[in-house]
């Protein structure tokens, strides 16, 4: 059995080693972050995604975790392709249903 004791030393990890940003923001976290921009204007610029990220959590993220969080923003706030596919799919059956009465 093995205790937990105190770590004495001072906090050596810095910010500036981490690329891509912070390695717990993830694309979640930036769509939140996101979503309100995004029911504003759909084609919120990538640009502006890195802007609104570093002015919420203080972090730079890179243009691909910008790209990321806001499609993930863009899903959440009007659904995913194969969710509007699947939905078409299932009113144009129920249409046909009603025709071929």
């Amino acid at each position: 059995m093995w205790k937990v004791g105190r770590y004495i030393k001072e906090h050596t990890c810095d910010m500036g080693t981490c690329r891509d940003g912070h390695f717990n923001l993830d694309v979640e976290m930036i769509a939140n972050v996101l979503r309100v921009d995004i029911e504003k204007t759909p084609k919120f610029p990538i640009k502006d995604c890195q802007t609104a990220v570093l002015k919420a959590y203080g972090i730079s993220i890179s243009r691909r975790k910008a790209y990321l969080g806001r499609k993930r923003a863009f899903e959440k706030v009007y659904g995913t392709w194969e969710g509007s596919f699947a939905e078409v799919h299932g009113s144009f059956e129920t249409l046909q249903s009603w025709n071929n009465s």
